[in-house]
């Protein structure tokens, strides 16, 4: 049986961001309620892209929600409609979340499309944006002064068919004009996009578009998607992002991958089998492969689709806001996260990942056996000189349990079905 060493003394990195939620955590009505646990699980950061969609969207996030009459005069905070949507942002900032809040609309699968069509007017569009950012981050028209937020110009603008009815290059001077207006307002706030379908010709070029002619529009982050079941599949992207973006010379832009998900491909009796794999222990474990694999990535934040309980992608929560398997796989990773230093493992066997963190005093780790058969393996923990470590699994018949407890000096012996998650707390 091979071993695996974990040296807690040999701090090697720093955890990073990778827990972030596509939406914000629900409060009701009617028992639909999820403040405490989502607190719970430290989520880092909360995307706002279709929010209740598409149950309760039409008051909420989008432009023509917050801002109902394009051609109204947008320094005139009576012309926007804030309510609902300020109720939201306020439970996320309640629960300790940094906001990505999308400036757009809402995908449109349906058969008539409302809100996706480039805007009339892109100056208009971006005196629109400013006003929401100056509302949550300057309190104006009785406002807030959130921290931290990211502003993501549109979402997914290659998705020609229910995202974005016009060109490429209609997309791209959209984002110069919004990017650079917003920056000339707030010259400190952290503007990106273009949150593509995935790191297609759409991006690269993108990239060629908002450099040419010796100009270089702001970007502060790059984000794109990938919904695939293969974890390296992400990391391709993560490293062709990064390539490009230090051949285009935005050295020091995020790299961040802001929707990703298990999809088998998008046959419709495929994405309906990815539903159930979702809600369940694979689910759970391709979680954990997929935060494991990123850690090493060049990603600086990474957001799950979904948290949204009404719909199918929300791996975390049910539709009554009560917490599936996976969370137990988020949960667990925001634990070394709030240790905070990545500390070296050395010799993981052929199907295994593993993360595992420090904050000098105590540690973690994040084992997982995603998509490949029965593996055992033996731990050997470095740097816990008396200390225990608790073993909490996961798998088909367990949501992270404790299930043993001993000195953190002796070896380790795991055995790992298929698809089966392990978190151990070193104390």
């Amino acid at each position: 049986m091979k071993e695996v060493s974990v040296d807690f003394s040999r701090v090697v990195g720093k955890i990073k961001p990778l827990h972030g939620l596509n939406a914000g955590p629900r409060n009701g009505p009617h028992g639909v309620y999820n403040m405490d646990t989502y607190r719970a699980a430290g989520i880092p950061y909360a995307r706002l892209h279709d929010i209740l969609y598409p149950y309760g969207a039409g008051h909420y996030v989008d432009i023509p929600c917050v801002f109902p009459d394009f051609y109204a005069d947008p320094s005139n905070p009576e012309n926007y409609d804030f309510q609902l949507t300020d109720d939201y942002l306020r439970n996320i900032n309640d629960c300790g979340t940094k906001i990505i809040y999308r400036l757009g609309v809402s995908i449109e699968h349906f058969s008539k499309k409302y809100h996706i069509f480039p805007p009339a007017d892109y100056l208009q569009w971006s005196k629109i944006c400013a006003g929401i950012v100056r509302h949550y981050t300057q309190g104006w028209a009785n406002g807030f002064y959130y921290k931290d937020m990211m502003w993501e110009i549109w979402n997914e603008p290659d998705g020609h068919k229910n995202m974005w009815i016009g060109t490429d290059e209609q997309y791209y001077e959209l984002y110069v004009t919004a990017a650079n207006y917003l920056k000339s307002c707030f010259p400190d706030i952290v503007v990106g996009g273009p949150a593509a379908t995935r790191c297609n010709d759409f991006v690269r070029n993108f990239l060629a578009y908002i450099t040419k002619d010796g100009k270089k529009t702001p970007l502060d982050f790059l984000s794109w998607h990938r919904y695939t079941t293969n974890p390296e599949e992400i990391v391709a992207h993560a490293k062709l992002a990064r390539q490009w973006l230090d051949e285009f010379g935005y050295t020091e832009t995020l790299n961040v991958v802001d929707e990703w998900n298990y999809v088998i491909s998008w046959a419709e009796a495929d994405v309906t089998e990815s539903y159930r794999v979702i809600e369940s222990a694979k689910g759970a474990a391709y979680y954990a492969a997929v935060v494991c694999e990123l850690q090493a990535a060049p990603v600086d934040i990474s957001v799950y689709y979904g948290a949204e309980v009404h719909q199918p992608w929300s791996g975390l929560f049910n539709r009554y806001a009560q917490p599936l398997k996976m969370y137990y796989s988020a949960y667990a990773f925001n634990q070394l996260y709030m240790l905070g230093g990545e500390v070296q493992v050395n010799g993981l066997p052929q199907g295994l990942r593993c993360i595992a963190a420090t904050d000098g005093l105590t540690g973690g780790l994040l084992l997982t056996n995603y998509n490949s058969d029965h593996r055992k393996a033996v731990l050997k923990l470095y740097g816990v000189a008396g200390k225990r470590a608790e073993v909490h699994l996961l798998d088909t018949t367990h949501d992270m349990e404790k299930i043993d407890d001993l000195p953190a000096e002796e070896s380790i012996n795991l055995s790992l079905p298929e698809d089966s998650v392990v978190w151990i707390r070193v104390c």
